[in-house]
C-alpha cells in the first residue's frame, strides 16, 4: 500500500508532489539529458531512451531542467506538464 500526503496547494513542502507514473515521461524526453559525469559533465545525446541506457553502466546520469541542489517547484511544474 501506497500512502500520499495531499498537497493543499502547487509547490506545497507539507505535501506529496509526485504520483506514480510512466517512464515515458522521461525517456525519449527532448528536455532531458544524457550527460557523462566528468570535466564539465557534457551532454552525450539529448531525449534518450531505454536503448540508449541499457547496458550503458556507471559515471551517467539524466539531467533535468534546473538544480536539484535548490530545486524549488520547478521539478513538480515539470513533473504535472509531462504527466
Amino acid at each position: 500500500m501506497i500512502v500520499l500526503k495531499t498537497q493543499k496547494e502547487a509547490c506545497d513542502p507539507n505535501g506529496e508532489p509526485y504520483g506514480p507514473t510512466a517512464v515515458e515521461i522521461v525517456l525519449g524526453n527532448p528536455e532531458v539529458l544524457l550527460r557523462q559525469v566528468g570535466s564539465g559533465n557534457p551532454v552525450v545525446m539529448g531525449a534518450p531512451g531505454p536503448a540508449d541506457l541499457h547496458e550503458l553502466g556507471e559515471g551517467f546520469f539524466l539531467n533535468f531542467a534546473g538544480s536539484s541542489l535548490e530545486p524549488g517547484s520547478i521539478y513538480e511544474r515539470d513533473f504535472n506538464r509531462y504527466s
